[in-house]
């Protein structure tokens, strides 16, 4: 039986270490999905939000995006473009919003 949701595991910079909660969530629930961006350290909005994207229409169900941190900012952006993929995101749990106007956040 297909799941009415999938989750999909959207980690901010560095990729959420081991001890992450996304990370525990996602050793408790091997069938949690997780982004792999391609540039962890600097980020690129236009980047992030095409590989979110991707991962999204890669899943069947409908999904529950869980993101922390750069990821919050990502998820609203995907939003923002993406506002006629109706049906593919359920939800969005967003902890921990990073504050990308900050002098110390790395460009990008």
């Amino acid at each position: 039986m297909k799941p009415l949701a999938s989750v999909l595991l959207v980690p901010g910079l560095s990729n959420s270490g081991p001890a992450h909660w996304q990370s525990l969530w996602q050793a408790k629930h091997p069938e949690y999905h997780r982004v792999q961006q391609a540039d962890w350290e600097t980020p690129r909005c236009e980047d992030w939000v095409r590989t979110l994207h991707a991962c999204i229409l890669k899943i069947e169900s409908p999904v529950v995006l869980a993101g922390h941190s750069l990821a919050c900012t990502t998820i609203a952006h995907y939003a923002a473009k993406h506002a006629d993929a109706e049906g593919r995101v359920a939800a969005a749990f967003l902890v921990a919003p990073s504050d990308i106007e900050a002098p110390t956040y790395p460009p990008g």
